[in-house]
């Protein structure tokens, strides 16, 4: 073997060059994100926790949505249970019958009063530390008319 010549020796020369600048070229060309490797996961577990914790607080006030229908629902059935044993369709005392009703859909009658046919109750519930209340009239329709 002969050793290689000065225009061979150029010609190793020029390509290690070449292949150096292709090196840099392409280093230049991508962003450094040497420093940033993993952050997507941490943003990823971030809004996880974000969406738990909204959904976490979120529970407790739509049970308390639902109960409070609950809560209407009792007062509209202790007002008719009244306002029927006060027009005499059923024997009994109108507040008796309400609070029978009140107590069967898990509410508790806190007010009742008896205008003629016209009953009016008040109930409540606690629900989680919170007192849910709601009222109810009840009784024969009133003349035709602008309301009161």
């Amino acid at each position: 073997m002969t050793a290689p010549g000065p225009a061979r020796a150029t010609g190793y020369a020029r390509q290690a060059h070449r292949a150096r600048r292709v090196r840099q070229v392409r280093q230049a060309s991508q962003p450094r994100t040497a420093g940033e490797r993993g952050s997507g996961s941490a943003l990823a577990v971030a809004v996880v926790g974000a969406v738990a914790a909204v959904t976490l607080l979120l529970l407790p006030i739509l049970g308390l949505l639902t109960i409070g229908q609950s809560v209407r629902a009792a007062a509209d059935a202790s007002a008719l249970a009244g306002a029927d044993t006060a027009a005499g369709l059923v024997p009994g005392v109108p507040c008796g019958l309400a609070q029978r009703a009140a107590d069967l859909n898990s509410a508790r009658l806190v007010a009742c009063t008896v205008d003629g046919l016209v009953v009016t109750v008040t109930v409540t519930r606690d629900a989680g530390g919170f007192v849910l209340t709601s009222r109810a009239r009840a009784g024969p329709p009133g003349p035709p008319g602008p309301p009161d």
